[in-house]
């Protein structure tokens, strides 16, 4: 004897269809709820194209890079680290590219653009941008490095 589940009558369909408030349903949905969360994303959306936040992401994510770097050199045996070897230099062209994106974003003839870096003008911002100008004149891509030379200049002379 076969044991498959049967199926629901139409009946029992009809009677849980008549069960049904569709007011209840609609009101899982509150509308103000998601008004509130399209206005936040509309919000981090306008966030995210601000030099500010340009400037700040292209800081954060080098050093980042390095802080992780560091904490895995300083506490993974150094037999695991001689084969990673090949491997950060795949996680620092992934690193630098990003860090471009938002860099190259910066127009240093917009007033805005150039407040912005001077708001974050210091030792770190300095460091960062060297070691990407270092990143992309080794991958011999050099109006990557003249603009981030330009920007290190407006650094270097605001710096705090």
């Amino acid at each position: 004897m076969s044991t498959q589940p049967s199926s629901p009558s139409l009946s029992f369909i009809l009677y849980m269809y008549m069960q049904m408030d569709i007011d209840k349903i609609f009101n899982l949905f509150d509308g103000s709820s998601l008004e509130n969360k399209a206005e936040e994303a509309s919000d981090t959306i306008i966030i995210q194209e601000t030099p500010m936040f340009w400037i700040g992401m292209f800081k954060k994510i080098i050093l980042n890079n390095k802080a992780f770097y560091q904490h895995l050199y300083n506490n993974l045996d150094p037999e695991v680290v001689k084969e990673m070897v090949g491997m950060d230099n795949m996680a620092d062209i992934v690193t630098y590219s990003r860090a471009w994106f938002y860099a190259s974003k910066l127009d240093l003839k917009r007033r805005v653009d150039i407040d912005a870096i001077i708001t974050f003008a210091d030792d770190n911002l300095f460091y960062t941008l060297e070691l990407t100008i270092k990143f992309f004149e080794q991958k011999e891509e050099y109006e990557k490095c003249a603009h981030l030379k330009q920007i290190q200049d407006v650094v270097e002379k605001f710096a705090k």
